[in-house]
């Protein structure tokens, strides 16, 4: 009982320091979005993939978002008499990595189950490097061609699933040469590993969801899903398989200017209070600073966003809104082009789990600018 609580205080104690632990994420997604075709890239680091990843496959807008362990999550695959439904993350990112990684993410499934013998992938870089469930994992899960033998997580997950969301998570230690999968936040038996992960660039980019077209869809939702090039440690595992973390980072497309953190290593955590976003241009000029709960809809109506802002400001063509808007402030920026917007998270419990969506245009007669967005995951 003392070791549980004092490990709860302790992890408690290091949640305002996840950006510093999330030094090698690769990909975070937390599907928050619930809308258009983007899914938002969370991680912190210098290898970091592409700010967004692309829904592809055959399903609807309708059938690309599903009701997530807290805000939205992937809509599974889905195969019937009828028709086969794809749909699934093309990550943008090219998938080739050495040395230790962790993979992890929240799945629960969606309509039946396939057949034993038809394989269903979790991701893959449509080369060796890939997991699934059925064939030879059985109802469990396992990874192949990360560089040594295959990774079996024996465990009945199809079953566990089927009732509700289950976390799921595979660390490789290169430097202990062990490998241990997690179920729930609770690690399994360990599997020794004699080899280095070396993974090279499979035939497409790496993807979440999928692995290719002869391929059984995934038929499970996915939720925070994670890839880092690192050995992610027990006691941060557990804090995943609790559920959503605070994070921030940029999306969509800038004409000019840029929009990031204003107190860099800080997240949008209730527990610290101190928050705000730092937009820069190339000049003086007055500055809207737009602040929104959406990155797809606008005035309530779905899926209008991004905007092209060309036909509102004619120096703006083909840069798009991409905020919502709820909140307008009027500012403006001086010689040094920029401006800070602080943005204070407020102690209260019933602002987590939200996400708020920000951009900035700078409006000089001269040349107008805007900025990137910039999502914020408040926990």
């Amino acid at each position: 009982m003392r070791r549980t609580l004092l490990g709860m205080i302790v992890l408690w104690c290091l949640a305002p320091l996840a950006p510093a632990l999330m030094g090698q994420d690769v990909l975070y997604y937390k599907f928050d979005a619930q809308g258009g075709n983007k899914v938002i890239n969370y991680a912190r680091s210098s290898v970091k993939g592409p700010n967004e990843g692309t829904l592809m496959g055959n399903a609807s807008v309708a059938q690309r978002w599903a009701k997530g362990l807290y805000n939205g999550a992937l809509y599974g695959g889905e195969t019937s008499r009828w028709k086969t439904r794809q749909n699934y993350v093309d990550t943008g990112w090219d998938g080739v990595f050495t040395g230790s990684f962790t993979v992890a993410w929240f799945m629960k499934l969606r309509g039946q189950q396939a057949g034993i013998n038809d394989l269903s992938y979790a991701f893959s870089g449509v080369g060796p490097f890939r997991c699934f469930t059925n064939g030879i994992a059985l109802k469990g899960l396992m990874v192949r061609g990360w560089g040594g033998k295959d990774l079996w997580l024996t465990a009945d997950v199809q079953s566990l699933a089927a009732k509700r969301w289950v976390h799921v998570a595979l660390v490789v230690n290169d430097k202990a040469k062990v490998a241990v999968w997690y179920l729930d936040g609770k690690a399994q038996a360990p599997i020794k590993i004699t080899k280095t992960p070396k993974v090279s660039k499979g035939k497409h980019a790496f993807r979440v969801g999928f692995h290719e077209t002869l391929a059984t869809p995934f038929q499970y939702d996915v939720d925070e899903f994670r890839f880092s090039r690192k050995a992610t440690p027990a006691l941060e595992m557990a804090g995943w398989a609790r559920g959503t973390q605070a994070a921030d980072g940029p999306y969509g497309k800038a004409c000019g200017g840029s929009l990031g953190p204003l107190y860099p290593g800080q997240i949008p955590w209730t527990r610290t209070g101190k928050y705000g976003v730092r937009a820069s241009f190339t000049r003086a000029g007055p500055v809207v600073f737009l602040l929104g709960s959406s990155r797809t809809s606008l005035l309530g109506f779905p899926n209008l966003l991004p905007f092209d802002l060309g036909p509102v400001f004619s120096g703006l063509k083909g840069c798009p809104l991409q905020s919502s808007m709820e909140f307008v402030l009027a500012t403006s920026v001086g010689k040094s082009g920029v401006v800070d917007f602080p943005l204070p998270i407020p102690g209260n419990s019933k602002y987590t789990r939200m996400t708020l969506y920000v951009q900035c245009l700078l409006l000089n007669a001269g040349k107008q600018e805007s900025t990137n967005g910039w999502a914020i995951s408040i926990r």
